[in-house]
Order: C-alpha cells, then structure tokens, then sequence
C-alpha cells in the first residue's frame, strides 16, 4: 500500500475533545500503516499514508498536513526517516515525531538533533501515540504563538525611529534595526555580518575624547554604562549625538553574548551643549577681559583676563560684587549700560580701578545674553585694556606738537633769511644801477619766501592755499610795471602740497616777469589772467593751469623746447618735475598751458572746488 486515506469520520478521542487535522503517517509495513491509520480516525484524525521517504517528501510538498508520524526505518537500503524529515523541514515548519523500534542512545540524540516533538516506541500503546501527538500539537501552537508574538515585537521595533544594534563583544554586528538604517544611513545588509561598530563610532570626538576603547568599557562595566551617550558617525560622513541604553545577554557561565543598544538622536540638544561648552572655553580662555552680571548689575562671572587686569586673585573676591564698583568713574560707566538698555550700545572708553587702587584706560564692547526668546537675560562685556596705546598717542600727540613748533619756527627763520637775501639784492640793483637787472632773481627768492610766509601764518608745512598764494606772486612782480596791471586770478578754492605750489608758484613768476619785461605795451591796458580747471581731455593728466597777458604776441624766433634762455629753460624744468606737459601759444598774445597730474590725498577744497 503507497498511500491510503481511510476517510475523515469523527470519533472521540481519550481526551473528548473532537480533532479535524490531517495526519501524515510514514510506515513502510502495509499492515502495521492499516492499523495505526485506524486507531488515529478512532480520535478524529485524517489520515494520509505514505510507504516510502521518498513519497512521504512528495505528500508533504503538494498538501502539508498538520503533523508527521515518521518511521525512522523504511527499508533495507532505503532512505531512513530521518533524512526524509530533515529534507521536508527544510520547506515546511511543521511538527514531526518519530516512530521507532530502537531505544539506543545515538539514535535518540540522532531524533533530538532533527525535531523538538519527540518520539515514540512502537508498539507503546494507543494511549502514548495519542497523548504524543496531542502534546506536539500543543507544543506546535506554542511555538507559532511566540513566533506571531516575536515578529509583532519585531514589526513594532521595526517600525519606531529607535536605533536599535545588537553586536557582539568583537565588534560583529548581529541585528540592526530600521530605525538604525535610517538614523545612521547604512542598512541592515552592510552591517550584520561585519565589525559595523567601527563605522558608527569614530576614535575620538568633536571634542578631542577618545571613543576608541568604548565597547570594552561597556562589556567590561556594563553597570556604569546602562545608559551613556557618545558621537557617532553617518554614512556620508556627517556626525550626529546618540543616548543609549545597554542590556547584554549571558551564557550559563556568565560570559557576554551579545550586547543590545537602544539608541535616539539628540544631537540638536548635544550640539547646544557643546556649542555652550565651546563658548565658555572660549570665553575663558579669551585674551580681552570677560564679565557677565545680572540685568540689575550684579557680577555674576568673570574670565581669568578679568583677574589679570583687575589685580585680582580669585572669583570669589569678584562675584556677587556690583559692576559699577570696578570703575574709577562709576557714573560714566552708568551711562554705558544705560545706552546698551535703550538701544544704543558702542564702543565706549572708560577708566577702570585696580584692587590696589591704581587706574588704567579700557575699552569696553557691551551686549547682552539672550534668553531663547531673544529677550535680554544677563549683561556681557567684553574689556581691552588700551592704557599702553592712549600713552603711545599721547606721546605722538607731543611729538606732533613739538614738530609743528620747529617747522612752525624753520619756516619763520627761512622767511626771513630769503627777505634778507632779497634786500640785499635790492641793495645791490640799486648800486649798480641800470647796467645790472637782478629782478628776475629777487622775484624768484619773493616766490619762494612768500610760500615760508604762508606756512608760518597757517602752522601746516604739507600744503598752502593756492590761490592766495599766486595772488601775492604776481602782486609783487606787478608792482614794479610802471602802470597798472589787472589781475583775473580765477583760481579755485583749494590747498595744494607745498611741493608741487612752490613749483607752479615759480613757473607762474617767470611767465609775469616775462609779461612785464616783454609783453605788455606801454599805453595799453595790461591785463594777466591766471586760471586752474579738471581736464576734460582724456589721459593721465587730471589738472590744466592756464596762464596769458595781454600785449604782445611770443616770438616766433623762440622754441621753448631748445631755447637757452634761463626763464623757459626753468619753466621747462619745472613742468618736468610736475611730470607735466607744457603748451604754448604764440599769438594774438601769449597762452601758456600747464597739464600735470593731481597728487593723490593732497589736493582739497577750500571754500570751492574746481568744476
């Protein structure tokens, strides 16, 4: 008989209950399978026979049955029972026991390394077969029902943003949660089976603590570290602030298993804690003064540059103590705090007092600490003490003085040695009469004394007002023209360094000698005109000093390029040492152009300025 199924007629069994499952009898004895197929409808059963092994993994496969009854022997040469089972098992979970003749130890061990439900001697009686299979049934349904509750757990862990890691004491990675994939970015796939620890938990910190022993301190003191907190690192590399609590697994002999670690982000919480301690190192640390106070005033800390720069030794003589009481002008320093609560904070200077009494200058830079509504909550200054650098300005401001005086005295002693010279001039002109004209020279030297003059009257030695200046230039070369001369000086408002006014100061003497000695006609109107304007022209020169009289037009026979006479020959080394450019034209009078280039910083507004 290969298969036989006796039909599905309910009976009682010893236990009363009523049974509808279906029983899978393995039994290579035809008559042997007819019996026991039987007694098991007798109890409800269904019954289906299988003869060989072969056909017993073939029944099973096409229509699982709730339980198997295995012979472990099925014939000389065949395949045993035994390994029937193991090859089913490897499809379906369902409960095998086995039938034997034997009670030898291996076999036993043999049936026990295979099924957890048992086995039973043939021939033990109906009682014992039924009483075998129900228990298996319970012992089934027990296992299936942990099972719903294991993966229920499981799906609730799963599905919560929990990290969850289970690692064993070398690092190896044995579970690892969807709350970990997403908190840390691996999956489960690139961590169980690896040393994943060294992944998530870098050797040191932000902070420069070393982690690279931390799963040894936790095995090793897993009282200490039930709950701790440590950073660990993402897959793209970012670093995040984990709380973990740890439960670990034992064998019989008290060695660690597996640790399991729970694990939630707080690395928003963690980063305002370290940014906090970052700062406070900071402002520890910090090279200027640190003093924080409560809104009424109140010292409530002090940095250690504070204690250096105050003379003091400890906290303790500092805290508590009134804000105002550190500062040798408490008002002023009332006035600062009364500016920061109206809106008005700035850098301010006051003057502050040692524990022993002496008085140095700081600078103070107020603000408040925030509350997390924005709203002030304490008072934090930070102090520079700038006593070294107000003695370096006020032993500058000394030396400017003392140097203003001397060029202030050079100026009048060079002023009056060039109006010595140029009386002795006079003196000698007026010996020698007409055969000698040393004007030219004396109105030269009057050029130069009058920009000494012009210093002195206005203490500044870097620059002079040129439009006065060249007023009294050609005043004192006019002077001396038998008629009057109108002068249009249509000079702007402005200063100009002495350098470059002496200059144009001595060319604008030279033009005017030239005027009265060669341009103006006698019984005509003498007119001289002297104007600065901005070049409109493009090219670096940036200035257009224009100066003509009237008379005369400039001789052809003369090239102001080649010529040897003295005057252009010095007007032309004058414009060369203003990097100009220097233009003449001839008639119907005289226009002489001056181009030169503005020095940067030098050139101001007077009243007016140049359009």
């Amino acid at each position: 008989m290969e298969e036989l199924d006796t039909g599905s007629s309910p009976a009682l069994s010893l236990t009363g209950e009523a049974k509808q499952k279906t029983l899978l009898l393995v039994e290579d004895e035809g008559l042997i399978a007819l019996r026991e197929a039987s007694m098991l409808e007798n109890h409800g059963y269904r019954v289906r026979v299988a003869s060989s092994a072969s056909k017993a993994i073939k029944a099973a496969k096409q229509n699982p049955p709730d339980l198997i009854l295995m012979d472990i022997d099925l014939g000389k040469g065949k395949m045993r029972g035994t390994e029937a089972a193991k090859i089913i098992l490897e499809h379906l979970d369902l409960p095998i026991i086995f039938l034997t003749g034997h009670t030898e130890k291996e076999m036993v061990q043999t049936v026990k390394g295979i099924s957890s439900y048992g086995y039973v001697i043939k021939n033990s009686g109906e009682f014992v077969l039924i009483e075998s299979i129900e228990m298996a049934f319970r012992l089934f349904e027990t296992k299936r029902s942990l099972e719903r509750k294991e993966i229920e757990a499981r799906e609730i862990v799963e599905n919560i943003d929990l990290a969850i890691i289970q690692y064993t004491p070398e690092g190896k990675i044995i579970y690892f949660s969807r709350g970990a994939e997403k908190l840390f970015g691996f999956s489960a796939e690139e961590m169980i089976g690896t040393n994943g620890v060294g992944k998530i938990i870098p050797e040191t910190d932000s902070l420069g603590n070393d982690q690279s022993s931390f799963l040894d301190d936790i095995f090793r003191n897993l009282d200490a570290f039930h709950r701790h907190e440590n950073e660990n690192c993402c897959k793209d590399g970012s670093r995040l602030y984990v709380s973990w609590t740890n439960t670990a697994a034992f064998d019989a002999r008290g060695n660690p298993l597996f640790l399991q670690s729970i694990g939630s982000d707080i690395t928003a919480e963690k980063e305002r804690q370290v940014e906090l301690q970052i700062k406070n190192r900071a402002i520890e640390t910090s090279f200027n003064a640190i003093a924080i106070a409560d809104l009424d005033g109140t010292v409530n800390y002090v940095n250690s540059s504070f204690l250096r720069m105050w003379g003091y030794k400890a906290k303790s003589e500092v805290i508590k103590k009134p804000a105002l009481s550190f500062w040798n002008e408490p008002e002023k320093a009332e006035e600062v705090m009364q500016d920061l609560f109206n809106g008005r904070s700035s850098v301010s200077e006051l003057v502050g007092r040692r524990k022993d009494g002496s008085t140095f200058n700081v600078q103070v830079y107020p603000s408040f600490v925030p509350d997390e509504n924005g709203r002030p909550m304490q008072i934090m200054n930070s102090f520079l003490d700038i006593t070294e650098r107000k003695q370096k300005e006020k032993q500058l401001r000394k030396a400017l003085e003392e140097k203003d005086f001397f060029m202030t005295e050079l100026n009048h002693r060079v002023k009056n040695n060039l109006a010595m010279i140029s009386s002795l001039i006079n003196l000698k002109a007026a010996s020698a009469g007409k055969s000698a004209d040393l004007s030219d020279i004396k109105f030269q030297i009057d050029a130069i004394r009058i920009v000494h003059d012009k210093l002195n009257d206005c203490n500044v030695v870097s620059e002079i007002k040129f439009k006065d200046y060249i007023q009294e230039i050609l005043a004192g070369v006019f002077s001396h023209y038998p008629q009057p001369v109108t002068i249009e000086n249509s000079l702007p408002e402005i200063t100009l360094p002495t350098k470059t006014a002496i200059a144009l100061g001595l060319i604008t003497n030279e033009i005017a000698t030239n005027a009265v000695k060669y341009g103006f006609r006698a019984g005509e109107q003498a007119v001289f005109q002297v104007e600065l304007e901005r070049s409109q022209e493009s090219g670096p020169r940036s200035w257009r000093y224009t100066l003509s009289n009237t008379g005369n037009p400039f001789p052809e026979s003369i090239a102001p390029e080649t010529t040897e006479t003295l005057g252009l020959r010095l007007i032309n080394a004058l414009v060369h040492q203003l990097e100009g450019e220097f233009e003449l034209r001839r008639e119907p009078f005289p226009v002489f152009t001056i181009r030169f280039q503005e020095t940067p910083g030098h050139t101001r507004p007077g009243n007016s300025s140049p359009q």
